[in-house]
């Protein structure tokens, strides 16, 4: 994965915890937005962009925890990683039980940071693969007829092309050229083809 396309959102209310993290993300080349509290985070995150969120759990006005509630409503699929104080660990598991990724508690190891956010981004990653690909999926077999549909799944299931015009009620010609259509919009080499593009991407499960 190339770190560049990367954003670590860090929120901290500790100046100086911000600048530090900052210089050290910037280091392995991952970019960082830097937020002193919850609020000024929420307002300004756009959801979408790859990346994780490093945010301490004990903050004034708004913590960690309502940041994460509040969050997973705007976007439930980005990480969140804890950071947390021996004090507050109670707090922070409740955070980890309400959908943040891990919990990192002070003082930690930069290595072992700079882990746990890669295997964040890599986790968001592929999440956003498969968001992708279903999106895709969708549109694909929205660009379907509702007979070539109907054709598709009897190929899917194996039956010939008489036993799919027997089943639709219509030619054994028509089937063919609804199954040329079929390979041609799918991209397939084949009818073997076409059964594993229909079965990699879930389009008679959509």
């Amino acid at each position: 994965m190339n770190n560049t396309d990367a954003t670590v959102f860090v929120v901290d209310d500790d100046d100086g915890v911000r600048k530090s993290l900052a210089w050290l993300l910037e280091s392995v080349n991952l970019s960082c937005q830097q937020y002193r509290g919850g609020e000024a985070f929420l307002a300004h995150y756009q959801p979408g962009a790859l990346g994780c969120v490093l945010m301490d759990v004990r903050m004034p006005q708004m913590d960690g925890l309502e940041v994460n509630k509040r969050l997973k409503n705007i976007d439930p699929e980005i990480p969140v990683l804890i950071v947390t104080g021996h004090a507050d660990v109670p707090m922070a598991t409740q955070a980890m039980r309400e959908g943040a990724f891990d919990l990192i508690e002070k003082p930690y190891n930069d290595n072992y940071l700079l882990e746990r956010i890669q295997a964040a981004i890599d986790a968001h990653q592929e999440i956003l693969k498969k968001t992708l690909s279903k999106i895709e999926s969708v549109n694909l077999l929205r660009s379907l007829t509702p007979r070539e549909t109907e054709v598709l799944e009897g190929v899917f299931h194996g039956k010939t092309n008489r036993e799919i015009s027997e089943d639709l009620e219509v030619s054994i010609k028509t089937v063919e050229l609804h199954r040329a259509n079929l390979i041609k919009k799918l991209g397939a080499t084949g009818t073997a083809d076409l059964v594993r593009i229909a079965a990699e991407r879930g389009l008679l499960e959509l």
